[in-house]
């Protein structure tokens, strides 16, 4: 169907624009022999509005079904992202809960399969969300203790 789309949009948009240029380059055409100016300059009018008025409809719908399907990918990409974005704080709720609420940054970065640069930033503004404390151990490994409240 979206590729369908696409080609759809990519002829009405070239049928569009062939009619347009037309319309565009009508008024420099030389009048026929035997006409007058007035008359050729008429006709040259008319067949320039003629050719905008059936060049308008297909480029306009072309370019909506641009616009569309523009927006589609705008609103999955954005849907994907919000998907991953709510499976990582899932995990992370994960791990804070099975750790008694503390988390290693390479604990996070390997279940979440993040680059580590990435789940260090994504654990640091999470910690300064729900006020986490980080710390770095003798090892240089990376804590973050959450509060967590025991029941």
């Amino acid at each position: 169907m979206k590729l369908l789309k696409k080609l759809l949009a990519g002829g009405l948009l070239t049928l569009g624009g062939f009619f347009l240029l037309a319309a565009l380059m009508i008024p420099f055409s030389l009048p026929k022999s035997g006409q007058t100016a007035a008359e050729a300059k008429l006709e040259n009018q008319q067949a320039a509005l003629g050719c905008a008025l059936l060049g308008l409809p297909p480029s306009a719908i072309g370019g909506w079904l641009v616009w569309d399907l523009a927006q589609r990918r705008r609103r999955l990409q954005r849907q994907q992202a919000d998907a991953a974005q709510r499976q990582l704080r899932s995990l992370l709720l994960d791990l804070i809960q099975q750790g008694d609420g503390e988390v290693t940054l390479f604990e996070f970065a390997m279940r979440s399969e993040l680059p580590a640069d990435h789940a260090r930033d994504y654990l640091d503004r999470v910690a300064i969300e729900f006020g986490a404390d980080c710390d770095i151990d003798d090892h240089g490994a990376t804590h973050y203790r959450f509060p967590v409240s025991r029941s």
